[in-house]
């Protein structure tokens, strides 16, 4: 599948982004964004996302001060698109400190990210979404 004429900005942290994300998503912690903010094309409209759209209002605001001009909010970010539109993404809830839940599963560090099989995300059990 070939990238969409967009950029979907994934906010969240990499644990959260390892567990379940959309396909061709950038990731960029919110707290990384001042200085990672060059690998956001500025020619394509920017959707961003995060868990449930606290994080990514936060990074639209901050790209609209910088110049960018067409960003978007996933409003209710992914876990309202799992709720609505496919139920068979995967669900999670932040521990304190947005913290991965006890009992989560562990994922690789950034120095060796390792993409699961899976487009969508380790947490996808079966199929992929369409």
């Amino acid at each position: 599948m070939d990238r969409p004429p967009l950029t979907l900005l994934d906010v969240r942290e990499e644990w959260e982004h390892h567990y379940v994300r959309f396909p061709h998503s950038l990731l960029i912690p919110l707290s990384r964004l001042p200085e990672n903010m060059g690998e956001i094309p500025r020619d394509l409209p920017v959707i961003v996302y995060c868990h449930t759209g606290v994080r990514s209002i936060l990074a639209c605001y901050f790209l609209c001060q910088n110049g960018y001009k067409n960003v978007l909010n996933l409003d209710g970010g992914i876990d309202a698109y799992a709720q609505r539109v496919d139920q068979r993404l995967p669900r999670y809830r932040l521990g304190l400190g947005r913290r991965p839940p006890e009992n989560f599963p562990q994922t690789k560090s950034r120095k060796d990210p390792g993409r699961p099989e899976n487009e969508w995300g380790s947490g996808m059990r079966e199929g992929c979404p369409q």
